[in-house]
């Protein structure tokens, strides 16, 4: 997969686009994001980008329209908050509450009948999905998931093998999100596999490819 450096133009474009409110708005930002620091983008990306802006060119405010006039309004002075009313019946079911919940927290994070209280295993957490269940060639196949690991790798497999891969770095928050071209080479009709992979963990969602 090809990639060019992004440009200014493009940090405007992305930043329109999500001033719409069309698109979708994660991976319009982690382009967004891209293109302010200068990194590289794919071409499936600018494509993205392109598309959605020839699509809803209609909707973008001409430059050169006048701003509204602004209307001073006095405003009214407002109400009075009525004082509030301490409780200390409050008080005490709050810190009630709160010991509980440490409590409860406290059960879950311990093995059944073990007095050394040793902690549970957590599983690492692993996903992958795409945005639709059926694509036709020429679609953006949007690809996001959540990793608590390092980069994830990508692949899109369909009945004559694999047609696409990606190493992508999720996020500070574990989400990753990138963009696929449907039928851009060795597709062919049928079903689809994406499987996310990480180390030893593996995650894996279908979808549906028509070429007609």
């Amino acid at each position: 997969m090809s990639e060019r450096p992004a440009d200014e133009n493009l940090a405007k474009d992305t930043q329109t686009l999500l001033g719409l409110g069309v698109g979708d708005k994660r991976i319009l930002e982690q382009i967004h994001r891209a293109a302010v620091n200068g990194e590289l983008i794919s071409n499936h990306e600018r494509a993205y980008v392109d598309s959605l802006l020839e699509k809803h060119a209609g909707s973008v405010p001409a430059e050169d329209a006048p701003a509204p006039r602004k209307v001073r309004v006095r405003p009214s002075p407002a109400p009075a908050a009525a004082p509030a009313k301490s409780s200390s019946k409050t008080i005490v079911i709050a810190a009630g509450a709160a010991v509980a919940a440490v409590a409860v927290a406290a059960a879950l994070l311990t093995l059944p009948g073990d007095p050394g209280g040793t902690a549970v295993d957590v599983k690492p957490v692993l996903t992958v999905e795409v945005d639709s269940e059926e694509y036709g060639a020429g679609d953006f196949i949007l690809v996001e998931g959540l990793s608590d690991g390092g980069a994830v790798d990508v692949h899109i497999v369909g009945p004559a093998g694999q047609v696409w891969r990606e190493s992508v770095l999720p996020d500070a928050d574990g989400s990753f999100h990138t963009i696929a071209l449907a039928g851009s080479g060795g597709w062919n009709a049928g079903t689809y596999t994406v499987r996310a992979v990480h180390g030893d963990q593996t995650y894996e969602s279908a979808f549906d490819f028509r070429d007609s």
